[in-house]
Parts: structure tokens; sequence; C-alpha cells
């Protein structure tokens, strides 16, 4: 459960939706998803918490922070990498032809330019 949600989580299939208080999952033709709004509402939730106790919580817990601890290290590491860039794009937010040429400098595998 929590390596599917992490995983489609991760890749922007699946975002949290504080209106619906619960995960939602984007729509992708061709792919088979994991269906997050069917297992993450409250209610959803709470029956998870009954069914694997307290030890489980704690796992899926610790599980859940460790994966955003990694995930938040990876960004930091990408604006340290790119800090110089970043700068030169805050400082040139109105001239768009500026922003493309520092957009293709930036290093990074998963930037769609």
């Amino acid at each position: 459960y929590l390596e599917s949600l992490l995983r489609q989580t991760s890749t922007g299939i699946i975002i949290h939706s504080p209106a619906v208080r619960a995960f939602v999952t984007i729509p992708v033709e061709n792919m088979q998803i994991f269906n997050a709004e069917e297992y993450s509402d409250v209610s959803e939730m709470q029956a998870l918490a009954e069914l694997i106790g307290p030890y489980g919580m704690k796992h899926l817990s610790e599980h859940l922070m460790w994966h955003i601890t990694s995930q938040v290290n990876e960004l930091k590491k990408l604006v340290v990498e790119n800090m110089d860039i970043l700068a030169q794009v805050k400082s040139n937010l109105h001239k768009p032809d500026v922003m493309t040429y520092h957009a293709k400098r930036l290093t990074c595998e998963w930037l769609p330019i």
C-alpha cells in the first residue's frame, strides 16, 4: 500500500487535495493506476489504523518520514547545484527569452523543457 502510494505520489500521479481531505489520482491514459481516493480518505485511514495497530502505524509513519526526508534532501541538492542560475532566473522574471535560456541550463533530469 505505502510503496504504491509513494511511488505514484513521487511521479505526480497522486496529489493531496485539502478540499477532499484525501489523496486524489490524476488520470493518465493507458496506465493502470492506484485509485488513491478509495484508500486515503479519513474513514479509510481510520480503518487502516485499526487493522495494523500502533506498531503498524509507527512503521508506516517512519517509512513515510524517511521517504519525505530523502525527497527534500534531493530538492535541496538541486537548489544548491543550480543556485547561480536560479538567482539569474529570479532577476529576469520579466524577460521570457532570458528565462528560457536559463531554464535550459538547469541541471535536473526530470525538468520538462
